[in-house]
């Protein structure tokens, strides 16, 4: 277990060198499931084999490490990491990218809100 947190630490602090050119550090579980924030100013830390994520935001995320499958830093984020409320000027699309009317109940659900600035964020519906 000391063996595999060394090598993901060593792997960690070797990365740090290419950080700069990468705006998110991104990390995928086993699962599948990708969680970004941002690269600049993050600290990552590892104890009792948990690894803690910290970016500037002060959005602490913690990942038990034998749930890790690769952690990478990206020029675009990944995950569902930027949720906004709708409003009357957003358009809202669901996966398979049909529009959705902003007065419906959104059922369980991903979906991608597009604002009157042409920014689009993710929101998932429980």
């Amino acid at each position: 277990m000391k063996k595999i947190l060394l090598i993901t630490l060593l792997a960690a602090t070797a990365s740090v060198a290419n950080a700069g050119d990468y705006d998110y550090l991104v990390v995928q579980t086993t699962s599948g499931a990708e969680q970004s924030s941002t690269a600049i100013g993050t600290v990552i830390s590892f104890a009792d084999g948990k690894m803690t994520v910290t970016p500037t935001s002060g959005d602490t995320q913690s990942y038990t490490v034998a749930d890790l499958s690769k952690m990478y830093f990206s020029s675009q984020a990944a995950g569902i990491s930027n949720i906004q409320t709708e409003s009357q000027n957003n358009e809202i699309y669901n996966v398979n990218g049909q529009r959705m009317l902003n007065n419906e109940s959104l059922n369980k659900g991903v979906y991608v809100i597009k604002n009157k600035d042409s920014k689009t964020s993710k929101k998932i519906v429980k």
